[in-house]
């Protein structure tokens, strides 16, 4: 299954590479990113990473920037001496996260999807917990960072209708990539009916609202202190 998924992952590569080499060289459009995103970290920013415990999130572009500046708030009031690692996938995602979330520590960009550039970036940042936002789930980061034994989580987790279907279609796929969380927090009880029905374990599914208009602490703290931490 995993073996497919990172097949399919090297074909798409090769195909987009002409295409994401003509932007950096033309536009200058991922230049910044691209060390980033193929696991590479600069010694400053590692030198940031100070700390306990180490809480990695991951929100990749502008919209999921600002649902998770609550949720490192958050973090922040309920773990003082944490080290909060945040990355992005986009540049516009990464200026956004360094103007509005001043609560964390170093600020990285997501690794590309291969076994190679997670376990480098898992290597290099060594986190406690993971949390990924809204629907950013990636196969190999998940399973690689549970077998690690990093605690995982999905904070502000949604499943649009469109979605929803797709996702059914391959549920023999997704049930596994979901096995790989510990929490499961969406902001509806229809998104959390579809994460359900798409294999995640109902034990492990709460609803606590959209953390870009809730008061995230007071909803969420006991699973962050029992359930993530421990």
């Amino acid at each position: 299954m995993y073996l497919l998924y990172n097949i399919l992952l090297l074909i798409g590569a090769v195909v987009g590479v002409p295409f994401f080499l003509g932007k950096m060289l033309f536009t200058g459009k991922y230049r910044m990113s691209f060390r980033g995103k193929l696991g590479f970290i600069p010694t400053p920013i590692r030198d940031k990473m100070k700390g306990e415990p180490r809480i990695w999130i991951n929100a990749v572009s502008v919209g999921e920037v600002i649902a998770a500046s609550s949720i490192v708030r958050a973090l922040k009031e309920i773990y003082p001496r944490a080290c909060l690692i945040l990355s992005t996938g986009t540049e516009t995602g990464q200026k956004m996260a360094k103007k509005m979330v001043k609560e964390a520590t170093a600020y990285i960009y997501c690794p590309l999807d291969f076994p190679w550039t997670v376990g480098k970036v898992l290597g290099k940042v060594k986190p406690d917990l993971f949390i990924t936002t809204e629907t950013e789930l990636w196969p190999n980061l998940l399973r690689i960072a549970k077998g690690s034994g990093v605690k995982t989580m999905l904070a502000n987790g949604r499943i649009s209708e469109r979605s929803y279907g797709r996702y059914l279609k391959t549920r023999f796929f997704w049930s596994k990539v979901l096995e790989n969380l510990d929490l499961v927090s969406m902001i509806s009880d229809t998104d959390a009916e579809r994460i359900k029905t798409m294999g995640a374990r109902p034990e492990r599914v709460s609803v606590n609202g959209n953390s870009k208009y809730d008061a995230l602490v007071g909803q969420t703290e006991p699973h962050f202190e029992i359930e993530m931490i421990g």
